[in-house]
């Protein structure tokens, strides 16, 4: 069999994206490009004033696993245009704690599938479908300065609407130490309100152990961004914060439950 040398017309298309738009113009060639193809593209309108990057170009192989020529990832310039998208929508500052804790509702699947990200009417469906959302926004603030005040905060998968699978439990159903960590932050944040400081001795604990209620995991935020553990209760312990408290303890700081003040206060964790 004698392969045909591929043939692609840069300049052409180039000249139809600036007449048609990049959706229109490659859905009219039928063309799928190659992302080095997609570069030049962009790199020729980027000459002449227009703001484009390879992703705006649809139908082109492999460009959610490529980076510019800074190194940085393409999934992360676009997952940045979503962000500040949504940010211009809902009116709030995206780098700063109080404006990203508004957004963090928004910044879901159905949110990157839906939302046009830039005058070229992107949108970034291809990507959900490869990477979670909850990973693409953490990466996103782990590595761009303009985010800094968010990353000295932290941000988890466990702060976005819906966790990644096999966050809070297992593949076998059993719940992961990201679930008993949740655990332990509420624990921490309950000590903090009821004015515990040594919430780890037996006497500290036996103070705390009456508010531990599925009350308290299902409404009292754990961090600054609002975060609850009604969720987790839910499908990691069956409802039961007895069982949550109990998991945390034999896994984080099983010397506690040695103690007959352990003991005796659990039972009140119901």
């Amino acid at each position: 069999m004698v392969w045909k040398k591929r043939h692609v017309d840069i300049a052409g298309l180039t000249e139809d994206v600036i007449e048609f738009g990049p959706k229109a113009a490659l859905s009219e060639k039928g063309l799928r490009l190659l992302i080095k193809e997609a570069e030049e593209i962009a790199s020729r309108l980027q000459a002449r004033g227009i703001s484009i990057q390879p992703y705006d170009i649809p139908f082109t192989y492999h460009v959610w696993q490529s980076s510019d020529g800074n190194n940085v990832p393409y999934r992360r310039l676009a997952v940045k245009e979503f962000v500040n998208a949504v940010s211009l929508e809902k009116r709030v500052n995206c780098t700063t704690v109080e404006g990203f804790r508004e957004l963090i509702p928004e910044l879901n699947a159905e949110r990157l599938r839906k939302t046009p990200i830039n005058a070229h009417g992107t949108t970034l469906g291809t990507l959900v479908r490869d990477y979670r959302i909850s990973d693409l926004v953490i990466d996103l603030v782990d590595n761009d300065g303009e985010f800094s005040k968010i990353r000295r905060v932290g941000l988890a998968p466990h702060d976005f609407a819906t966790v990644p699978q096999n966050y809070l439990t297992d593949k076998k159903g059993k719940p992961t130490d990201n679930a008993r960590r949740m655990t332990g932050l509420l624990i921490a944040k309950v000590a903090e309100l009821n004015g515990v400081q040594d919430y780890l001795s037996p006497s500290g604990f036996a103070l705390v152990a009456p508010h531990l209620t599925a009350l308290s995991f299902k409404t009292l935020p754990i961090n600054i961004w609002e975060t609850t553990t009604g969720s987790l209760l839910h499908h990691a312990y069956s409802d039961s914060p007895y069982h949550a408290v109990r998991d945390w303890a034999e896994h984080h700081h099983p010397e506690l439950l040695s103690q007959i003040a352990y003991r005796t206060f659990l039972h009140t964790v119901r």
